[in-house]
């Protein structure tokens, strides 16, 4: 993990959590890391993330990313895509533009706010 850059271990997060592999997705998180989804209330700790995770599957899965940017600068990586899922209760494809912004201590993330429109998880 140390030769690796910001963004790289922002990515290999991406993958790791993706795949539910949660106990190395660990190694990129800070104990205490905030994870906060537009606007609701932030949750705290790998735990929270991933009982966010597990609430969000309920409704959709995700299927992967197109990157459209991604941006690296003092302790800051931003990444938009546009994030596809398979919404569940109708089996649909779905895509949502999203941007992330990870807030960084060396290569692990101690926060990480999520911008998107949520709303096709719920309705057309």
């Amino acid at each position: 993990m140390q030769s690796m850059s910001q963004i790289e271990a922002v990515k290999t997060m991406e993958r790791l959590v993706g795949s539910q592999d949660w106990q190395a997705a660990t190694a990129y998180f800070t104990s205490d890391v905030m994870y906060k989804v537009g606007s609701r209330e932030p949750v705290y700790g790998v735990a929270g993330i991933r009982d966010y995770m597990e609430w969000q599957n309920q409704y959709a899965l995700w299927q992967g990313h197109t990157l459209r940017l991604q941006w690296n600068y003092d302790d800051i990586v931003v990444i938009e895509v546009d994030s596809h899922f398979m919404r569940l209760r109708d089996q649909r494809p779905i895509t949502i533009s999203c941007t992330d912004i990870y807030r960084m201590s060396g290569l692990q993330i101690r926060e990480w706010r999520v911008y998107a429109d949520m709303s096709l998880f719920f309705g057309d």
